[in-house]
């Protein structure tokens, strides 16, 4: 009897070490894959980041100043109702690099709005000498966003050119 409980006890103990190794690597491969980096023929895009400063949005109290970060940020030096309420809208930070930096890169964002979701619409931003690494921000904000209403889809891309080198589209876009 004594022999089998020490065999039972080491047989839980591989099946602990087992299973963590088992949750390493299954946690590995769900990172892995919620990567939203895009590659393509000549450049990347790494991350795209959204926030949306919406009107009125009740703020949680909260020890963490990171997550009341965001809002203060954008709404720093607007003093009155009306500069406030052209702060509102979507904000999107965009980082990407290129193969080729002696070229000028154009960052094309376009977007649906939620009122005519069939139009296109596109902003454009032309950085004449890309580093090695890249950030633009776009802001659909103020009256755009409140005629047009809230941004439903988006896609970025990169053009180098006449040559599209990468996209990244929201899960949305057709």
């Amino acid at each position: 009897m004594k022999r089998f409980k020490e065999t039972l006890v080491r047989w839980r103990a591989r099946a602990g070490s087992v299973a963590a190794c088992l949750a390493v690597v299954l946690l590995a491969l769900a990172s892995g894959a919620c990567s939203t980096k895009q590659t393509g023929d000549g450049g990347s895009i790494s991350k795209v980041r959204y926030y949306h400063l919406q009107p009125g949005q009740v703020q949680i109290p909260t020890d963490d100043m990171m997550i009341a970060f965001e809002r203060r940020y954008r709404q720093h030096g607007a003093l009155t109702a009306m500069e406030r309420r052209e702060r509102d809208g979507h904000y999107y930070t965009v980082w990407w690099r290129v193969d080729d930096t002696s070229q000028p890169v154009t960052v094309r964002f376009e977007y649906r709005q939620k009122d005519d979701a069939t139009a296109v619409r596109v902003v454009e931003q032309l950085v004449s000498q890309p580093g090695r690494s890249n950030e633009t921000r776009f802001e659909i904000t103020g009256e755009p966003y409140y005629v047009e209403g809230a941004v439903v889809a988006h896609r970025v891309s990169l053009v180098q050119g006449d040559r599209e080198l990468v996209d990244w589209k929201s899960y949305l876009w057709e």
